[in-house]
């Protein structure tokens, strides 16, 4: 995994479980995932703003 792929399979799997109905494991995803971009994305890099939103209660 390249650091520019951070949090990309995360995100896409908390994508597929929010369209699943799955809305707990995909916010659990979606934490995940921001975990992960955040350690290697900017703040302001689109990924980390669409994982936001999927991992708001």
């Amino acid at each position: 995994m390249f650091p520019v792929d951070a949090g990309a399979y995360e995100l896409a799997k908390a994508v597929a479980l929010h369209g699943l109905g799955r809305h707990d494991e995909a916010r659990d995803e979606a934490q995940r995932a921001l975990t992960a971009s955040e350690r290697y994305l900017h703040p302001g890099h689109p990924r980390v703003g669409e994982i936001r939103v999927l991992s708001r209660p």
